[in-house]
Parts: structure tokens; sequence; C-alpha cells
């Protein structure tokens, strides 16, 4: 039973958690409600790729983005 509401508690928080970043998606990038998700996963992942791209291009280290 203890099991079965931590199990619980951490999907709702993993729940909350993911709605929360794809708010912040929308939020940065609008087209991003007319997109489907394979879209939306394609265009994280370029840009995922192009940032980290960019600092290895100038032999820097990758910065933590602070919120």
């Amino acid at each position: 039973m203890l099991r079965q509401k931590l199990f619980k508690e951490e999907r709702r928080t993993r729940s909350h958690r993911l709605i929360v970043r794809g708010a912040v998606f929308e939020s940065i990038v609008p087209e991003a409600k007319g997109m489907t998700n394979e879209k939306s996963a394609t265009f994280l992942l370029l840009l995922c790729h192009v940032y980290f791209s960019f600092f290895q291009a100038l032999n820097l280290n990758f910065p933590v983005i602070q919120t």
C-alpha cells in the first residue's frame, strides 16, 4: 500500500513537471501549438544540436541555463 502511494505521488510529480515544461515550450515557441508531437520533438532536437554545436565550435564550456 505504501509502495502504491509512493508510485502515485511520483507519477503526479512527473505529470506536473511535463505539463509545466510543455507550457514553457509553447510560451517560447507559439508555433508549437500547431505542431505535431513528432515535429515538436524534431524542433527541440535540432535546437539542442545547434546550441551545443555553437559552444563546441567556439571551444567553450556549455553554460547551464539558470531560471
